[in-house]
């Protein structure tokens, strides 16, 4: 008796992760049919057909096909993310801190006030605190 150690899909997971790619082939497929770019418009018919009539056929076999594709997207991601974190650092908050700076405010800084930087608050009723502070979520 051969014991299966291949941790398999359900068949609603199996039916979601094909139905899913297989729009998405579509979606490229029509794309790149009206970018007038007909062998890509081709394959990525053929592979949404494909993915189709499996998740309709054999949902239950595409678990190496996800992990394979779910190993794929977190590689992407590790060029990615760093790619437009670091655009949007430098596209966006450092021309604000530039302008910031040259207009003369600073965010951080804060003013001395009687010898102390601490800012004075005005007492509040402990009920109220108290109240305030159940609740946050």
């Amino acid at each position: 008796m051969e014991v299966d150690t291949e941790v398999r899909l359900t068949h609603r997971e199996g039916r979601r992760f094909a139905f899913t790619l297989a729009a998405a082939f579509t979606v490229i497929a029509l794309l790149a049919g009206w970018r007038e770019r007909e062998l890509l418009s081709r394959g990525a018919w053929l592979v949404a057909s494909l993915l189709l009539a499996a998740g309709i056929l054999i949902p239950t076999r595409l678990g190496p096909l996800e992990r394979a594709w779910m190993k794929f997207g977190f590689l992407l991601s590790k060029i990615t993310s760093p790619v437009f974190l670091g655009l949007v650092y430098f596209v966006v908050f450092t021309p604000a801190g530039l302008i910031r700076r040259g207009l003369g405010k600073n965010a951080v800084a804060h003013r001395l006030v009687a010898g102390s930087y601490w800012k004075t608050r005005a007492a509040v009723d402990p009920e109220i605190r108290r109240r305030s502070m159940e609740r946050q979520f």
